[in-house]
């Protein structure tokens, strides 16, 4: 808005400064802090992803950190009173199993019960995704995995990044990401994957050609039609054109 303001009054300084000047105090007032808290759950490290506000407290999933090697990464589910302070916390600890909820798409259902997505690393074992479901309590549910439908002549490229999920009317999901396609280049593809209320896929469906294509985000629409945003870049290094 500040650009379109800028633009339009670009021969009127005047009005220009006194139009930002308002919109400037206007936003001041309305995104003042009501609470700043820290706190690290009992481990070296933590990081909260997502956010649900309800009108009588806040549900929120991140990442903890174990200081003991090999240093796994574990899922955090936290609920917080609307004053910020924690009511309890579950975390969902793998002995030698990483679960990472990196994403900001904690979802809630109707029933009371939240989804997500996150990728999962296992010794030597194929990277894998993830969808998991709490109760209201932080309690897991349930978990379903997918792993990268592999070409045969890369069998080295295991790597799925699921990167947002979002409900569907028939209490399934739709989760978007990319996983590597080939070598040597690691040629990378958007896929979806639609689940039903259990976690169950139906359907698992790829996009892309030569270029490495990313899915990152997306809209499920009322008439159940699907929006994918996302990245088309080189299959270098580098994240260009």
């Amino acid at each position: 808005m500040l650009n379109c303001l800028l633009l339009i009054f670009n021969n009127m300084k005047k009005i220009y400064f006194i139009t930002f000047a308002i919109l400037f105090f206007t936003n001041i007032s309305l995104t003042q802090t009501t609470f700043n808290k820290r706190m690290n759950f009992g481990y070296p490290a933590a990081i909260l992803t997502s956010i649900v506000a309800t009108d009588s407290c806040y549900y929120a999933n991140g990442i903890l950190a174990d200081s003991v090697p090999p240093y796994l990464t574990s899922s955090i589910f936290v609920r917080f009173d609307l004053e910020g302070n924690e009511i309890y916390h579950k975390a969902l600890i793998g002995e030698e199993r990483t679960y990472e909820t990196w994403m900001n798409s904690l979802t809630t259902s109707s029933s009371g019960d939240f989804t997500n997505i996150g990728q999962s690393f296992f010794l030597d074992e194929p990277m894998k995704g993830f969808l998991i479901k709490y109760n209201h309590l932080g309690d897991t549910i349930l978990i379903k995995e997918f792993i990268n439908p592999q070409n045969p002549l890369c069998p080295d490229a295991t790597f799925i990044s699921p990167r947002d999920f979002k409900s569907t009317f028939d209490k399934g999901g739709i989760i978007t990401g990319y996983f590597v396609k080939e070598c040597p280049n690691f040629n990378a593809e958007i896929f979806l994957i639609k689940t039903d209320s259990l976690g169950n896929v139906d359907w698992f469906n790829t996009f892309g050609d030569a270029r490495r294509d990313l899915g990152v985000s997306l809209v499920v629409r009322e008439n159940g039609s699907i929006i994918v945003g996302g990245v088309k870049t080189n299959t270098d290094e580098v994240t260009e054109n």
